[in-house]
């Protein structure tokens, strides 16, 4: 999620690169369970990823629309 966000990130892969990351986030729910995606999950992130990765949990795409 994070490098959809950035400034320079070339505008035609940021929504490809936001879908991609929720898309990953749903095979990590649906397909991993042992790894929970929790409050310590994310507060073992880098600080710079922690937004990017709540935004990608409150996501919805379950596949990307390439």
């Amino acid at each position: 999620m994070w490098l959809s966000a950035r400034e320079d990130r070339d505008p035609a892969k940021m929504l490809r690169d936001r879908q991609q990351a929720e898309v990953m986030v749903q095979v990590l729910r649906d397909r991993l369970p042992q790894f929970p995606l929790d409050a310590a999950f994310q507060a073992g992130l880098p600080k710079s990823l922690r937004a990017g990765f709540g935004q990608a949990l409150r996501g919805g795409t379950r596949t990307p629309n390439w």
